[in-house]
């Protein structure tokens, strides 16, 4: 039964250097530690073993479900690091340009609606024949 569970521990190491999606991780994590996995299906089967055996092989049982689920969590963060790394190298931004990708500029987002209105004017006035001037606000 122990040899057994050192098989159970190398497949499992052997196909977790495959896993490289959450998806995979999920399945891999079902397939040895789920109500219906492979470990499981070991513990169930402790109760037709005498109690000396039945100590040691669920000691054992347990310490190998705590490591593969010690693994499976660093797994699933380097996943979510290299997924994290991808994400900031495609939407990297130099800082040192002028703007940035994010900001709009004038001609981009438009004037406000009173320079509208305001150039609107000065093109109606200058139309019938006035002068624009531009004095002191404050005299």
């Amino acid at each position: 039964m122990i040899e057994k569970l050192k098989e159970l521990e190398a497949s499992f190491a052997a196909l977790l250097k495959e896993t490289d999606t959450e998806a995979k991780l999920a399945d891999l994590k079902a397939r040895f530690l789920g109500k219906k996995g492979e470990l499981s299906g070991i513990l169930k089967s402790l109760g037709k073993a005498s109690p000396e055996e039945r100590k040691t092989l669920g000691q054992a049982a347990n310490e190998l479900k705590g490591r593969l689920s010690a693994s499976i969590d660093e797994a699933r963060a380097g996943i979510e690091r290299k997924l994290i790394d991808a994400k900031l190298a495609a939407d990297w931004t130099d800082i040192t340009l002028l703007g940035s990708r994010r900001t709009k500029s004038v001609r981009e987002s438009g004037l406000h609606p009173v320079s509208i209105v305001q150039r609107e004017l000065e093109d109606i006035f200058l139309s019938m024949g006035f002068d624009i001037l531009d004095g002191p606000h404050i005299e």
